[in-house]
């Protein structure tokens, strides 16, 4: 799956899906699907009504996403609050 995204991501930019840029970006986005799933499992497990299922999962894809946007170096920042 990863490879796939890659080749999409380098297909859209013009890049080889070799170089670096592609294939992070790939890995990112997939990791924002496991950080989904693994947050939808976990909260519903819970037994949490959906309406909560859907919020918690949408806030921990959100704050992935920030680590993503932001760059690694913030979560040094984040572990220290």
């Amino acid at each position: 799956m990863t490879q796939l995204a890659a080749e999409g991501i380098a297909i859209r930019a013009g890049l080889d899906p070799e170089d670096p840029e592609p294939q992070i970006a790939a890995n990112a986005i997939l990791g924002l699907w496991r950080v989904q799933y693994a947050s939808m499992t976990r909260n519903a497990i819970a037994g949490r009504p959906a309406v909560e299922v859907r919020d918690a999962v949408i806030a921990d894809v959100r704050q992935a996403a920030e680590l993503i946007d932001t760059g690694l170096s913030s979560f040094a920042l984040r572990a220290l609050k």
